[in-house]
């Protein structure tokens, strides 16, 4: 009896560890696309911001390389 109730529990833990690193893998796959989509996002800002203004080339290749 006593040997059932502690594999019971140790596959219990086991369990709840396993979700808890899916949770984490979950979670860390969904930040990297959002991270992925901001950067798109600010490097098409910029480069409409530049487009607006008449800056330097150079300038706006120093500033994507600084957002990279």
């Amino acid at each position: 009896m006593i040997k059932l109730n502690l594999e019971i529990l140790i596959f219990a833990l086991i369990l709840l560890i396993g979700s808890g690193f899916l949770g984490y893998l979950i979670d860390y796959r969904n930040t990297l696309e959002s991270i992925k989509r901001n950067k798109k996002y600010y490097y098409w800002k910029l480069k409409n911001k530049f487009k607006s203004k008449s800056v330097r080339q150079k300038e706006l290749e120093r500033r994507i390389e600084k957002l990279a």
